[in-house]
């Protein structure tokens, strides 16, 4: 538990020195911080990382790690404790370190997600039925930006996902 707490604690401050910005790393954080076999002090650990991650303005790496994140907790073996991961609250956890007012001036990650949400959807409609399910009772949390151009691009996506119900 020792090694793998320095482990986590080094990669945590390469991360938030920006000396790695691996979203892959993210994603296995991700993964330690809500599978729930890990230890109290490797989530107090985390918890803490993901705050200064938010306090720092780096949530593109969140953002970037929520889709990959999702699909490992889906696609985990049934012997895995990742199974009882409610991927939901994973969900709320990154819309609610990436809403816009802790984010960049000018930057509205939740419009990222929810385009990207409609890519994967668009892209790979079967092997994401269980993605969509989960995602589409979160959108609604989105703080998506009054945009006309953004409309736009949520119209060109809806449009091509009803044609491709058709």
């Amino acid at each position: 538990n020792n090694i793998v707490s320095a482990i986590i604690v080094g990669l945590c401050r390469l991360i938030l020195h920006k000396h790695i910005s691996s979203v892959e790393t993210v994603v296995k954080l991700l993964l330690k911080y809500f599978n729930p076999a890990t230890s109290d002090e490797i989530m107090q650990i985390l918890g803490v990382f993901f705050k200064n991650l938010a306090d720092r303005r780096m949530q593109e790496l969140l953002q970037k790690a929520l889709f990959p994140t999702l699909t490992a907790i889906i696609d985990a073996p049934s012997e895995s404790p990742l199974q009882d991961v409610d991927a939901s609250k994973l969900i709320q956890f990154v819309i609610n370190l990436t809403k816009p007012e802790y984010c960049q001036p000018g930057l509205n990650i939740h419009n990222t997600i929810a385009l990207a949400f409609f890519g994967i959807l668009k892209d790979d409609e079967e092997s994401n039925q269980e993605v969509a399910k989960i995602f589409a009772s979160e959108l609604v949390t989105l703080e998506i930006s009054d945009d006309p151009s953004l409309k736009n691009d949520f119209k060109t996506c809806v449009d091509e996902l009803v044609q491709g119900i058709k």
